[in-house]
């Protein structure tokens, strides 16, 4: 049971560092364009191993995933909406 613990703890996503990756994408701004959520997606998950054969999402599925977290519906991701993916 703890080796299924420790291996799970292997693959989580550190929120700190997705936090300081998304400071930086969004240049002061506050929120992150679809484009700059999909890159931002793509570091987070390279950086922490959580892609499964080397395969990235889709666009497609990117673009879902960005339409889920948009919860207010305005077409950008704020740090709130990042959060809520990530927890």
């Amino acid at each position: 049971m703890a080796e299924a613990k420790e291996s799970s703890n292997a693959n989580a996503v550190d929120n700190e560092a997705v936090r300081r990756q998304f400071i930086r994408r969004t240049g002061g701004t506050d929120e992150l364009s679809p484009k700059d959520f999909k890159a931002l997606l793509v570091e987070v998950l390279k950086e922490h191993g959580n892609v499964a054969g080397g395969n990235l999402p889709s666009m497609k599925d990117m673009e879902v995933v960005f339409k889920l977290a948009d919860v207010n519906k305005n077409g950008s991701i704020d740090e709130d909406e990042v959060r809520g993916l990530t927890y």
